[in-house]
């Protein structure tokens, strides 16, 4: 089978780049053919084809949403760890316990991946509030290999020691085999986690108190960015807040208001 590097060159990797721009609102960077190719593989063995041509013969004639998210599993950014930029997490918990009484603060984390960042936030309530919690969580990716794992908890020896203690790992983390750790049942049960695409919308429209978009947006197209904000935005109830990656920078506009109250990257919807 040739190398995407060579398949990809020119014209085809034109055609694969607006593929993946359609797909997952993901700008393919021609400098990292060689790891797409890699991440292809298994969409490749799935419908048969012997070469990226091939591929995108049959991907541009239409193509399952089951296999769409298979494409969006190689092609996007699926990098997270646990307790990942650990103080903004820290203040999202905080600040979702000061809600209303009576209210059950929601959060809602996109681009979820295999879904570190989501059982860090359940780990915090669960240490602050106890087994009653009382935050509702969704974790959300646009790969069916990504939620699947995220729905699953299960985490191999070094993607359970990266980011998370020794004592958080044996209170909320159960062996599984000789080189597996499965999130508890307890800790299974705190989050609803489901397979979305940022560009079809908001996933509940003005559900959410706090929603997670770490590294989700700056991977995107200039059009497609400007879409998966609006669908972040809309998924907020006025006055919520949206949290970015550390560094990232949004579009303005887009009724949200950079607000330093709860710390860099935070920015508010207006009421």
């Amino acid at each position: 089978m040739q190398g995407l590097s060579k398949t990809v060159a020119g014209a085809r990797f034109e055609r694969l780049s607006r593929l993946a721009e359609r797909l997952t609102g993901q700008h393919l960077d021609s400098r990292k053919t060689f790891l797409a190719e890699v991440r292809l593989k298994p969409a490749m063995a799935m419908l048969g084809s012997e070469t990226v041509d091939d591929l995108l013969e049959r991907l541009e004639q239409g193509v399952s949403s089951n296999l769409v998210s298979y494409v969006a599993d190689a092609l996007t950014n699926g990098e997270t760890w646990f307790f990942r930029e650990r103080q903004a997490l820290q203040t999202v918990i905080d600040h979702a316990l000061k809600t209303e009484a009576g209210h059950t603060p929601r959060i809602w984390c996109t681009g979820a991946a295999s879904g570190q960042e989501s059982y860090s936030l359940a780990i915090l309530s669960e240490e602050m509030r106890g087994e009653a919690g009382g935050i509702e969580i969704l974790a959300t990716d646009i790969g069916h290999r990504a939620t699947r794992r995220a729905e699953a908890g299960i985490y191999t020896h070094f993607e359970i020691q990266k980011g998370l203690s020794a004592a958080r790992m044996l209170a909320h983390f159960e062996r599984v085999g000789d080189r597996n750790w499965q999130a508890c049942e307890r800790l299974r049960d705190r989050l609803a986690v489901r397979q979305h695409n940022l560009l079809d919308g908001p996933v509940r429209k003005e559900a959410f108190d706090i929603v997670l978009a770490r590294h989700v947006l700056s991977d995107m197209s200039d059009r497609c960015r400007v879409t998966a904000l609006q669908s972040l935005v809309r998924g907020l109830r006025p006055g919520g807040w949206l949290l970015t990656g550390a560094g990232e920078a949004i579009p303005g506009g887009h009724g949200l208001i950079r607000d330093g109250g709860l710390g860099p990257g935070f920015y508010r919807k207006q009421a």
